[in-house]
């Protein structure tokens, strides 16, 4: 299972609609779940902790929001895909399994969106 998170519903919004148009053509694809964490990080804490604990356990959780970009070559809409996600006042990051950073970017050149590889930084 494969569980989707954002702050806020209007970030899920686009992946609801694709999982949609996804879920309607058979063979469906692995289960996945959409996830409101909230605003703040203690609140989007507190709330995956909370999901963790009590669905099944997922075999990816995948973050996904509006950014800040911290480069001038970053514009709005452009997605990134984080090697390494830095958090404030936190001595150690968090790095993605090499095997989804490969498949996120094959689906993304695949269906032709541009992107970005980089580093990522969140409160």
């Amino acid at each position: 299972m494969i569980t989707i998170v954002s702050a806020m519903d209007r970030e899920l919004a686009a992946a609801r609609r694709g999982l949609m148009s996804i879920l309607s053509n058979p063979p469906a694809p692995q289960a996945a779940t959409l996830h409101v964490l909230g605003i703040g990080k203690q609140r989007s804490l507190n709330t995956i902790h909370k999901l963790l604990r009590e669905e099944a356990k997922p075999e990816l959780v995948v973050s996904m929001g509006f950014a800040t970009a911290l480069h001038e070559k970053l514009k709005p809409g452009d997605l990134i895909l984080a090697q390494r996600l830095h958090a404030e006042n936190e001595a150690s990051s968090l790095e993605p399994s090499d095997q989804y950073l490969t498949l996120a970017q094959e689906a993304a050149q695949e269906s032709g969106i541009p992107y970005f590889i980089c580093d990522s930084i969140t409160m």
